[in-house]
């Protein structure tokens, strides 16, 4: 019996995209799913699937970096603004500090 030398090509990694179709969006929600092959019923089952709960405190914590940026008129950066978040009670590192910081244009 003869067996290959070469190994079986590994399968693809999967692939999320986000899609978010609006009313004032120039396609439907049939051409978006057709276009990336995904199942209407599926895109609509993802809509009414509750927020993660990292992505929750992610919500929370961005709230308190405004109020706490706007109290500061802007003059405080991550590292700051991570020790003032921890003395309300929040944990948040640096990283994610910064990423919640850009993503709210801060």
């Amino acid at each position: 019996m003869i067996q290959s030398l070469t190994a079986p090509a590994p399968a693809p990694a999967p692939v999320s995209v986000s899609v978010s179709v609006s009313a004032s969006a120039p396609f439907t929600v049939r051409e978006a799913c057709a276009a990336l092959d995904v199942s209407q019923s599926g895109y609509y089952a993802h809509q009414r699937k509750a927020q993660r709960p990292r992505r929750q405190q992610d919500a929370i914590i961005a709230h308190a970096i405004k109020e706490v940026f706007e109290q500061t008129q802007g003059c405080y950066g991550s590292p700051p603004l991570v020790q003032s978040l921890r003395l309300r009670g929040l944990r948040c590192g640096k990283t994610r500090m910064g990423r919640l910081m850009e993503q709210e244009g801060l």
